[in-house]
C-alpha cells in the first residue's frame, strides 16, 4: 500500500472521531467547546 493511501486512511479514521486533526473540526456543542477551550488556552499564553 503507498504512503498516500495508508496515510489517507489514518485521515479518515481521525475525522470519523474527530481526533488528530480533526480534534477541533466536530459540529455542534462538543466541538465549539473545544475551540472554546482553545481560545482561552491560546488568549493565557498572550496570544492576541
Amino acid at each position: 500500500m503507498s504512503e498516500l493511501v495508508s496515510n489517507s486512511l489514518k485521515l479518515f479514521q481521525q475525522m470519523q472521531e474527530s481526533k488528530g486533526h480533526f480534534y477541533y473540526a466536530g459540529e455542534g456543542a462538543a466541538g465549539n467547546k473545544r475551540r472554546k477551550e482553545l481560545a482561552k488556552k491560546l488568549h493565557a499564553l498572550g496570544l492576541r
